[in-house]
């Protein structure tokens, strides 16, 4: 639905959650959502708006509706959206990205809770990170809440590959870990002092699903490392296939999604997530599987 025609509607007559982005006809996020609030009988309703850069002016006027009660945030309006706020976490203040709004005592503020949902699967593996050395392909947006998590969990040193490494200037990254740029070509010189490599390219999304960033020759590099990638569909990517083939542990994108959605849930309703319901819903969905 088109910002414009939201605004008119008689929907925003009872309490609503959105998404706001450009495009987002793909999103998930309704789905979750609407299930969360069916699941815990919440009275809330969850619509994707698309919002073009032209009609940001008139975003102020759907935050301070009477009925707002939250909004996730998604490209590319991560940044645009922070002046109009009244507040934003540290998080988000870091990354210079609000993935997540919400009112409290009168104010609209803003937070980011892909870190959470990046680092949740990860929890178990602290051991690992703390310390550690860490591979990450993809220099891109989706890769700088990864680099902060990673930093924040302890990770000393992120080896980051990109197909413009020289290009590339490690503090614009906010991380606590030591960044190195490196080309393809280069890492795995770096991989066997790794614990975790990490995909945050959209190589082996769907349709495109025959796509990885490792090469067939280089499968033996993820030998017992953690394979993360950030890519939810298909569920089993090439890169994850790759990693199970050479005895890594695979971690699903899927999880990021539904543990990031979580946290927003929680921040907006102070109730509970149905993680293993709203898994269930997306996997059917996406997979044809429950």
């Amino acid at each position: 639905m088109e910002l414009n025609n939201f605004l008119l509607t008689d929907f925003v007559d009872r309490p609503f959650l959105v998404l706001i982005g450009h495009p987002v006809s793909h999103s998930l996020s309704p789905l979750m959502h609407n299930t969360a609030a069916t699941y815990g009988g919440v009275d809330l309703t969850y619509t994707a708006v698309d919002v073009a850069s032209g009609d940001l002016s008139r975003l102020p006027a759907l935050l301070n509706h009477p009925n707002f009660r939250g909004a996730n945030v998604t490209i590319p309006h991560k940044s645009a959206v922070i002046p109009m706020l009244d507040q934003i976490e540290d998080t988000a203040s870091d990354l210079g990205a609000v993935n997540t709004i919400y009112r409290m005592d009168g104010q609209i503020g803003g937070t980011n809770t892909d870190v959470y949902g990046f680092m949740h699967p990860l929890r178990q593996y602290s051991n690992l990170l703390d310390g550690g050395e860490v591979v990450v392909f993809g220099s891109g947006g989706a890769s700088r809440a990864v680099l902060y998590a990673l930093g924040e969990s302890g990770v000393s040193v992120i080896y980051l590959v990109s197909r413009s490494p020289d290009d590339i200037i490690p503090g614009s990254y906010y991380s606590r870990a030591e960044i190195h740029p490196i080309s393809y070509d280069a890492w795995t010189y770096y991989a066997e002092d790794c614990s975790v490599i990490v995909n945050t390219t959209p190589l082996g999304m769907h349709p495109e699903i025959d796509a990885s960033p490792v090469r067939n020759d280089q499968i033996k590099y993820l030998t017992n490392k953690i394979c993360y990638d950030l890519v939810y569909n298909p569920a089993q990517t090439v890169f994850l296939q790759q990693a199970e083939r050479a005895g890594a542990t695979s971690v699903r994108g899927l999880e990021m999604l539904v543990r990031q959605g979580s946290r927003s849930w929680e921040i907006w309703t102070g109730k509970p997530f149905p993680v293993e319901e709203v898994q269930s819903v997306v996997e059917k969905y996406l997979y044809g599987q429950s």
